[in-house]
């Protein structure tokens, strides 16, 4: 479970893409460009972009790590 902060009157998580494992949707290309990574974060899920410096294919299992968590 990820830490709770308080802001205004509500409580919110502060749950973020970083480590968390999810599945390529869309192959990556290396640096010919990103692909998309499925990750379900809050219960729900989401897409970010994926970079990778070769390319992997659709449906691999891959971890968000700090330098790829873009949101699309």
């Amino acid at each position: 479970m990820r830490p709770l902060v308080q802001e205004g009157s509500a409580l919110q998580m502060t749950e973020g893409p970083v480590g968390v494992i999810g599945s390529l949707a869309v192959a990556t290309r290396g640096d010919q460009g990103p692909g998309e990574v499925l990750l379900t974060l809050r219960g729900a899920t989401e897409t970010y972009l994926a970079w990778s410096p070769a390319p992997l294919p659709s449906f691999r299992t891959s971890t968000a790590c700090p330098s790829c968590c873009n949101p699309l």
